[in-house]
């Protein structure tokens, strides 16, 4: 997280490899879904208290290109800047947008004259992507915290 173009929250390098979990429930329930020190990698640094599952293709191949996409965008840059992001919420929408699941919006755009226009837009803040992705596909699975 940052305010003021300072660092407050999480890791600078959030990177760690993959961390291997039986299920969603499992992570969400875990040690490591924890606040804590920023230098301290048994945790995540954050809480997740929620996760949606979206349902894949039987041949799981939606779920091959969203993992080679998610993969591609965490060795990106971190970047806020808005005309190119890749935080966690965009890193989501380019693994979901390769699977075949649509993330943009309509933005209408009204000009003094009368006109308007309309444009396709991703959403920047990962609450809105998470928003959006539940009221989209309301065909998937919501698991919380337990613990």
């Amino acid at each position: 997280m940052y305010f003021s173009h300072r660092h407050t929250g999480g890791r600078y390098y959030d990177n760690l490899g993959a961390i291997e979990f039986n299920s969603v429930q499992e992570f969400l329930d875990s040690d490591y879904n924890n606040i804590g020190s920023k230098s301290d990698e048994s945790v995540a640094g954050y809480v997740f208290n929620e996760a949606y599952i979206l349902p894949t293709d039987e041949q799981h191949y939606q779920d091959l290109l969203a993992e080679v996409a998610f993969e591609q965008a965490s060795n990106q840059p971190y970047s806020l800047n808005p005309l190119s992001p890749n935080h966690c919420g965009t890193a989501v929408q380019k693994a979901l947008t390769k699977a075949g699941f649509d993330m943009d919006v309509n933005v209408s755009i009204l000009f003094p004259s009368g006109l308007s226009y309309v444009n396709k837009i991703r959403p920047y803040l990962p609450t809105t992507i998470y928003s959006l992705i539940k009221s989209r596909y309301r065909n998937g699975t919501t698991k919380t915290k337990t613990r």
